[in-house]
Parts: C-alpha cells; sequence; structure tokens
C-alpha cells in the first residue's frame, strides 16, 4: 500500500534586525561628509572664472589704446593665475604677471595704430594665463569700438561774483574732448568788457583738456557769457558751444528788518505776537542768516535770503512785565563775508494787577536732557521758575523729593529764571522737587513740579536706519570665462544637505520597520512525494496538477477512517501503483496536521 500523505502549509518567519544607534550613526556621518563637500570645492577651485572689461581710448597721437580691467572673482585667497597676456594680430599689447583670487587688475595696452573712428569693425584680442592647477588657458574676446561721437565739455569758473569796487574777479574756462572725435580750430571768446578772445586750441584729442585763466578788474556791474567755436573730425561745419551768463557784480548788501507786534499793551501773561520782516534790497544772496534778540535769544537759525526777495517771520511771547524788543539779523554771502542789519525797536506795555501781594505769582516746571538711561548715571534737570507778579520774590530753596536742599536763591525778580540741576540716578524712580519761598507780602509758598518717571536699564530703541541701497555692479563688456554663480553661502547648501540626508534616514528606517512588522510572509508548499521506483522517476509519478485540490486526499482518508464523505465530493483519485517486481516504500513523512484535519497514522496494507 502506498503511504498516506496530504498537503500542508506551512508559516516561515524572515527575521529582520536592525541596530538603530549605527543606522543613525551612519546617516549622520554620510551627512556631514557630504556637507563639507561645497566648502570643499569651493576651497580648491581648479578653475580661475576670469573676466575682462575692456575701454577703447583715443590717445593724443591718434591711435586707439584699450584700458583693460581683469577680475578673477572665484577661488581660494591662496590661489592666483600668472603670465596673463593679450595679444592682437599675434602682438603681445599688454600683459600682468600675477592675479590672485578674488582680485581684480588693470592695464592699459600699446597703441593699436588705428582711431576711434578706423574702429569700423569688432578687433579681436586673444587673452592667455596659467590657470590655478598650472593648465594653460587661451580665450578669444571681441572689442568693439565706440562710435564716432564729437562731444565737448565746456566750464567756466569765477573766484567771487560779488567784489568790493576796485577788485579783480579770477575765471576760469575749462574744455575737454569727451568724444571720440578729433577736435580742431577751438575758439574761446567771452563777451566781458576787455576780455573778448580768452584763447585757441588747434587740435584736441579725445580725453585731453585744456584751461584758461583770466582776471577781471570790476568797476561796475557786469555779465560773463563766453563760447567756443570748434570744428569736428569729419564735419565740414562749425560747432558753437555758449555758456549761461553769470552776473558779476559790486559789492553792495542791504538787507532791511522791520519789526511789528500785533498788540502794544496787554496784562501780565498774555500772549503777543511779534512780527520780523526782512527784505534783500542788495545786489547779493546770504546764507546762514540767524535772527536773534537780547531778552527772547534765538528766534531764526540758518535760513536762506535771496536777491530782491522779502521774508517774514512769526515769534509768540508771553511778557510778564514792560520790555523793548530789537531783532539783529547777522548774514553770511557766498564769499564768505559776513553782514548784519538790525530792526526797530517795539515796545510792550504789561499792565500789572490791582494787588500783586494777593496774586499766585510764583510758578515751577522741570525738563530733563533724558528720561531713559541704559545703566545708573547723571541727568541734568532744568528746573524754570517764574515770577509773573512785579516784586521780588525771595528766601527761594529748591529741594528734591528726599527732603535735601539743592539749590537756594536770594531774590527772583519778575521774569523767568531756569536752574540747572544735575541729580545722580541709580535706579527707575519718579522725580520731582519741591519749591519754597517768601512773597513780597511775607507769605510763605510751596511749590512740586510734575513727577518724571526716569528708567534706568531700559532704553526704548529707535527704528533702525535703512541701510543704502546697493548700486548694482556693472555688467563686464566682455566675459572671458563664465563659471558656475554661487548666489547662496556654502554652509547653507550645507544645512540644507544635512536636513534631507536626515529626513531620507528616517524616512528608510521606518520603511525597514514595517517589512519587520510584516516579515511573515505566506508560502505555499507541494509536499507530495510520489512513490519510488528504485531508479529514475517515472513521468506518470508527477504531481497533481493542481497541488491546491484537496478533495482526493480528504476523500481518500475519510474512507479509510469510515468517516462519510459529501455526496457533491468527487470519488478520489487512483495512485500510481508501484510495479510488482518493485518494493513499497516504507519512507514515513512527518507532517505538521492541519486545523480542520486529525492527526492519524500510517497504516499499511
Amino acid at each position: 500500500m502506498p503511504v498516506n500523505r496530504i498537503h500542508t502549509r506551512r508559516w516561515r518567519t524572515f527575521p529582520v534586525r536592525f541596530d538603530m544607534k549605527k543606522v543613525f550613526a551612519l546617516a549622520l556621518t554620510l551627512a556631514l561628509l557630504l556637507a563639507g563637500l561645497p566648502p570643499l570645492r569651493a576651497q580648491t577651485e581648479q578653475h580661475a572664472e576670469l573676466t575682462a572689461n575692456v575701454k577703447p581710448v583715443e590717445n593724443q597721437d591718434g591711435n586707439v589704446v584699450l584700458e583693460i580691467d581683469v577680475t578673477v572673482k572665484n577661488g581660494a585667497p591662496e590661489q592666483a593665475i600668472s603670465l596673463v597676456e593679450f595679444r592682437y594680430e599675434n602682438e603681445l599689447i599688454a600683459s600682468v604677471d600675477s592675479i590672485s583670487a578674488r582680485s581684480s587688475a588693470f592695464v592699459r595696452s600699446v597703441p593699436l595704430h588705428m582711431s576711434l573712428t578706423a574702429m569700423t569693425s569688432d578687433v579681436e584680442v586673444e587673452v592667455s594665463y596659467i590657470d590655478f592647477n598650472g593648465e594653460a588657458i587661451s580665450r578669444w574676446m571681441v572689442v568693439q569700438g565706440e562710435q564716432a561721437e564729437p562731444k565737448l565739455s565746456f566750464k567756466r569758473v569765477a573766484s567771487a561774483t560779488a567784489v568790493s569796487a576796485g577788485e579783480s574777479v579770477k575765471l576760469t574756462y575749462m574744455v575737454k574732448n569727451e568724444g571720440s572725435v578729433l577736435l580742431s580750430d577751438l575758439q574761446i571768446t567771452d563777451d566781458l568788457p576787455g576780455v573778448g578772445e580768452v584763447g585757441k586750441i588747434d587740435l584736441l584729442y579725445p580725453g585731453d583738456m585744456r584751461e584758461f585763466n583770466v582776471e577781471v578788474k570790476l568797476d561796475q556791474d557786469v555779465k560773463s557769457q563766453p563760447q567756443v567755436r570748434y570744428h569736428a573730425s569729419g564735419s565740414a561745419q562749425s560747432a558753437v558751444l555758449v555758456l549761461d551768463a553769470l552776473s558779476l557784480v559790486i559789492y553792495n548788501p542791504k538787507l532791511t528788518v522791520t519789526l511789528k507786534s500785533d498788540v502794544t499793551a496787554v496784562e501780565a501773561g498774555e500772549s503777543v505776537t511779534l512780527v520780523c520782516s526782512v527784505v534783500n534790497e542788495g545786489n547779493v544772496a546770504f546764507q546762514n542768516v540767524a535772527i536773534s534778540d537780547a531778552t527772547l535769544g534765538t528766534i531764526i537759525d540758518s535760513a536762506q535770503i535771496e536777491v530782491g526777495k522779502a521774508y517774514s517771520w512769526n515769534k509768540l511771547i508771553k511778557p510778564v512785565n514792560s520790555q523793548n524788543y530789537m531783532f539783529t539779523v547777522r548774514a553770511v554771502d557766498q564769499s564768505g563775508k559776513s553782514y548784519t542789519a538790525t530792526s526797530n525797536i517795539v515796545s510792550v506795555e504789561v499792565e500789572q494787577p490791582a494787588n500783586p501781594e494777593d496774586a499766585d505769582t510764583l510758578e515751577a516746571s522741570v525738563t530733563a536732557n533724558t528720561r531713559e538711561l541704559e545703566q545708573p548715571g547723571e541727568i541734568t534737570f532744568n528746573l524754570l521758575l517764574r515770577n509773573t507778579g512785579t516784586q521780588d520774590i525771595t528766601g527761594i530753596a529748591v529741594s528734591d523729593q528726599n527732603g535735601a536742599v539743592l539749590e537756594r536763591i536770594n531774590s527772583l525778580p519778575p521774569g523767568d529764571k531756569i536752574l540747572p540741576i544735575a541729580v545722580n540716578v541709580t535706579e527707575t524712580c519718579d522725580t520731582y522737587f519741591v519749591v519754597d519761598a517768601t512773597m513780597a507780602s511775607g507769605t510763605k509758598v510751596q511749590r512740586v513740579t510734575v513727577p518724571m518717571t526716569i528708567t534706568v536699564g531700559v532704553v526704548q530703541k529707535g527704528e533702525a536706519t535703512p541701510s543704502p541701497a546697493v548700486s548694482p555692479e556693472p555688467t563686464p563688456l566682455v566675459t572671458v570665462n563664465n563659471g558656475a554663480q554661487r548666489g547662496i553661502a556654502p554652509w547653507i547648501i550645507a544645512l540644507l544637505i544635512v536636513v534631507a540626508l536626515l529626513i531620507v534616514a528616517c524616512v528608510v528606517v521606518l520603511v525597514l520597520l514595517q517589512a519587520r512588522a510584516r516579515g511573515r510572509r505566506y508560502e505555499e508548499e507541494d509536499d507530495y512525494l510520489p512513490p519510488p521506483s528504485y531508479g529514475r522517476p517515472r513521468e506518470d509519478d508527477a504531481p497533481p496538477a493542481d497541488p491546491y485540490d484537496y478533495r482526493d486526499e480528504i476523500s481518500r482518508v475519510a474512507t479509510e477512517y469510515s468517516r462519510p464523505v459529501p455526496s457533491e465530493e468527487p470519488p478520489p483519485r487512483r495512485r500510481p501503483q508501484p510495479a510488482p517486481d518493485e518494493e513499497e516504500d516504507v519512507r514515513t513523512v512527518y507532517k505538521a496536521p492541519r486545523p480542520h484535519a486529525e492527526p492519524h497514522t500510517r497504516r499499511n496494507d
């Protein structure tokens, strides 16, 4: 009898073990190595990024000279290129021994034996140098000639525009060829009396400048209006350039100052408006104008007064007694000479109260030079004492909030008096002052100023001053070697690489952990063992086509154990029988029984 066999399912577990410390250490090491690559690459550049800004100019001989500004933008500070040579038509025209990385060099070429007007086509110049790594590099660049265009600059400068009668004025005339063509037959003239022709120039090459000086003695007011006539190369007609007229006058300053008051009689403490009018009736303009009064101090500072103009300023005052006012105007003209003018006198009468003894005539207020200190220090307070009465106040004593006497005044006449008081402040506090005084009637009075908070250690910072806009660098005319632009700092790139690698490492670890959790893989195995044939197996010993079809086996096992078999199950399939002359294979197959099948023992018929 053949051995009873059944097909079984096996669950196999594939263990996945990870050392988390080693995984993170490996990821961190790889990130740090990659982070160091950008700075390392930036410090060990193998090729120079070389640019050249070329400007063709024309020298006095009429030949073109190339002004070359060479810049090595990249590379480490210790790297340098050497033997930089510029050739035109295989002839050396300029050279530089060495240029360090991130630096520039300026060089002028030899004359190219042509004029700017003759440069009708582009000029090719060869650039060669020894690179950082010792490699010989050769490049070609194209220089474009400037368009032939005449351009003349003409200026006139006077040593003074207003002088005393009989004094002289020095006039300087400057002409410069700022174009790209040759100028000839230049004639400079001025219509000033006694001047006429200033000078002549036969030839003025591009870039050349000439200067002429003339002294004129003034006895009357005159005007200077010079002009220059010239011919441009390649043009048959002459051109004329005329400057604006400049007035040269005999110094005659005259400022008329008038002072007025809206009221002439007021009660003590009432408002009065003083109006100061200034008219410049001379022929000199003034600057740094200051207006002041002996009683009121400075009224206006750093004003300007033009010729023939009128100006007006107002001043609001609150007089406590009758007073006379006279404004003084001090000004400086363009040549630095000072001038002073005074106004008329204005009187303001102040009516006193009927019973001055009963009036509250003492006032006290205080201000400070600062109310915030970064650290303990000294603050200066200005204590304003105001006597609005008509008689003196005596026996004045000023004390701080602690009762310590700081200042004493024997007498305070009608009017205002400012007492500067220096106080050493060590901590944040409210500071005020107490003023004790004796009135003319003998009455004792006391005034307390409004408390002022002084902060120590907390200083409010103002808004930061915006930085000036950075002008963009001019685009080079010729780029010899266009390297990669590095707009991001190496440490930023390194940081981004580290973050990216850490994210990748975390994802890999998560994937592996999920694979470990799901490492149990279901595997189907066909354990069908064909009967032995004591030799090579026969073709008819092959297992059934469908290894998962257990109906034959279930039917056969149920029949052997006398178990009922469902009618819908097909009859068991016959197994191939061994040949009569072959012995039965008594091998025993030990299998784990299926959950729904009871274990059974092998049975030999």
